[in-house]
């Protein structure tokens, strides 16, 4: 499953307790050509080395931002 930035600036404000962050898009930035979605593949890894994820995303930013 794909995550949007939205997504992920949204776990991020969760885990740091900052529930009340508004974001909105300016259209002015966006490019007529640039494709909606873009997501990554790891297959090709999984398949090469057997690698598969063990840490949530919550897990991940939370272990970030206590070592900040």
């Amino acid at each position: 499953a794909s995550l949007s930035g939205h997504d992920i600036l949204t776990a991020l404000a969760n885990v740091a307790g900052m529930d009340d962050i508004r974001t909105e898009t300016d259209p002015t930035r966006l490019r007529p050509n640039d494709p909606v979605d873009i997501v990554g593949d790891n297959s090709r890894i999984r398949e090469d080395t057997g690698w598969e994820p063990r840490i949530a995303l919550t897990n991940t930013i939370a272990d970030y931002l206590k070592a900040r």
